[in-house]
């Protein structure tokens, strides 16, 4: 299978003014196949989000090195905190787009295309982020995300601040997502029965080392 994401040997380490430091990571290294649901797991303060954006490359490991052959884009764990509550959630999914000087006809093309994948009526385009449910800006998220067409999507507890069937929701969006493009997800989570349900292999980490992977289809994860 063709990898798309080496992890190989790295850890994070984060030095506080106090003069403690708290290794976030140890020596962590796999690799991500191309096309595949990866899980990522394990309980709270284990790495998993210091893991996240290391792979998104909002920050840098401490030692080891990633290796990626596509562009990545992250859904976040509050949908709403993930927002400008200035700008209504069109001009946000589309600020992408704006940012490269996509011209304005296609913008708002994609943007309507992403809504109606995405499960989004056209009416909550002109809707502010505190003006909508949970579930729909979440939803909102992955369509900020998709639209710059990316390789790879991190979904950093994507699921965790939303009910239960909210929840449902969103892993069925995503597997629909999946259907109709060709995108490798990272999904995080806390979650072992819908990290089960949803994903093909599983990561675990435990105080910041990988203890285990597992493969769903020889073996359940838990």
């Amino acid at each position: 299978m063709e990898n798309i994401i080496s992890v190989k040997n790295i850890s994070k380490t984060f030095h506080r003014n106090s003069g403690d430091n708290t290794v976030a990571l140890s020596d962590v290294s796999f690799e991500v196949y191309k096309g595949e649901i990866l899980g990522v797991v394990g309980q709270s303060g284990c790495g998993k989000s210091t893991l996240a954006r290391i792979l998104a490359r909002l920050i840098k490991p401490t030692e080891g090195h990633v290796k990626t052959n596509g562009s990545i884009q992250m859904v976040f764990q509050n949908p709403i905190q993930s927002f400008d509550p200035r700008h209504t959630l069109e001009y946000s999914v589309a600020e992408g787009l704006k940012n490269k000087h996509v011209p304005k006809a296609e913008i708002e093309k994609r943007v309507s295309n992403l809504f109606n994948l995405c499960g989004l009526d056209v009416d909550l385009k002109d809707k502010y982020p505190h003006q909508v449910s949970g579930g729909q800006c979440q939803r909102a998220a992955i369509a900020r995300a998709l639209i710059m067409e990316p390789d790879i999507l991190i979904c950093d507890e994507a699921t965790s601040a939303l009910d239960v069937t909210v929840q449902k929701q969103i892993i069925d969006l995503l597997m629909d997502i999946k259907a109709h493009k060709d995108l490798t997800i990272i999904f995080i989570s806390h979650n072992l029965p819908l990290v089960e349900m949803f994903c093909e292999r599983a990561i675990i980490l435990k105080e910041g080392k990988l203890c285990k992977i597992y493969q769903k289809k020889t073996e359940p994860i838990g």
